[in-house]
């Protein structure tokens, strides 16, 4: 079995800076991601959720929408800092109005 760094392949340019990319990116974790970029995500209307999720066997951003459409599809992200970003129709979330603490 040979050990091979990854100085010692031979990339294109393109290929180099793709690994380059992929490297850097991932090296914030899906949590980091997330608290960096939830903010501006929620931003954008349609969006009511950003999480952490899993698809198929790999960690994803799960973002939450009122309605799937092309435009707001357009507007998020494929991949946010390395994590594929996985778009769920969901509809609008409210939250349970608190419950009056017994007296």
């Amino acid at each position: 079995m040979a050990v091979v760094s990854v100085a010692d392949l031979d990339f294109t340019s393109v290929e180099a800076d793709i690994y380059k990319e992929i490297n850097i990116m991932r090296a914030k974790t899906i949590e980091a991601a997330l608290k960096e970029h939830t903010a501006k995500l929620m931003s954008i209307a349609g969006v009511v959720g950003a999480a952490q999720g899993i698809c198929g066997d790999k960690p994803c951003i799960k973002i939450f929408v009122i309605e799937k459409t092309p435009a707001l599809t357009q507007q998020i992200p494929e991949i946010i800092e390395g994590f594929p970003v996985d778009l769920e129709e969901s509809g609008e979330i409210h939250a349970y109005p608190e419950k009056e603490p017994n007296h």
